[in-house]
């Protein structure tokens, strides 16, 4: 994958308004939702589109927007009627999901995983029809959990037709949490337009697919127009 080919969802993708993460901006807004892009192009990666499908979302480094991309696309194939969908969140350094949606924190991810919990009370619903969360919980990156992860994807692939993991920046992504990213069935690298230089990109590509990781696409987030919307319209 060359960093340099990718989706571009655009400036709204960086900031969503407070309405898009409960689906009402993303359901009412006019023309083609700059994430279906995203959405229609992991369509095209499933083997076995319904079966439990894990998708990996990354930044090359922090405050690229992986998370704001991971709940948008999220609410996105859930509004297409392509879920039910579970947004999980493995970032335990900076977990966000939870707060998004406006959710508690836990149990989440930590507690399905070791068992601590039963894991229906891992998952919580959202205001978005089909869509539900996996908070990070506590969760500690110092202990193994490659082999709990693995089979807590196992099971869930079977309730859930879309899984998207908010995995941590690829600058950090590191001893167990890799496994995390080494699961998912394809990853998506996140880019933040005038900020990700391009030697960092390839740099952190290559570090990922050393380590298994499928990375199978790049997106530009906070992607800025230089001319007015109208120009070239006509050409």
């Amino acid at each position: 994958m060359d960093p340099s080919q990718h989706s571009q969802p655009g400036a709204s993708a960086a900031r969503p308004t407070a309405g898009a993460l409960d689906g009402s901006a993303a359901s009412h807004r006019p023309g083609p939702d700059p994430y279906d892009a995203i959405v229609w192009r992991l369509r095209t990666s499933e083997a076995n589109p319904g079966s439990g499908f894990v998708v990996g979302l990354l930044g090359c480094h922090r405050q690229c927007g992986a998370t704001t991309i991971a709940a948008n696309t999220g609410i996105r194939i859930a509004s297409h009627s392509l879920g039910p969908v579970l947004l999980l969140d493995c970032n335990a350094d900076r977990p966000q999901l939870s707060r998004s949606f406006n959710l508690a924190s836990a149990p989440g991810l930590a507690e399905a995983a070791s068992g601590a919990a039963e894991l229906t009370d891992c998952i919580h619903a959202t205001g978005v029809k089909g869509l539900d969360v996996m908070p990070s919980g506590a969760l500690d990156t110092s202990l193994t959990l490659a082999d709990q992860f693995s089979s807590l994807l196992s099971e869930l692939r079977d309730e859930y037709a879309i899984l998207l993991l908010d995995l941590p920046p690829a600058d950090t992504l590191a001893g167990a949490v890799v496994s995390f990213a080494q699961a998912a069935d394809a990853v998506l690298l996140v880019l933040r337009s005038q900020k990700t230089r391009r030697q960092a990109a390839s740099g952190a590509l290559s570090r990922l697919t050393q380590a298994g990781v499928p990375v199978v696409g790049s997106v530009v987030t906070r992607r800025k127009r230089f001319s007015p919307r109208w120009f070239g319209s006509g050409l």
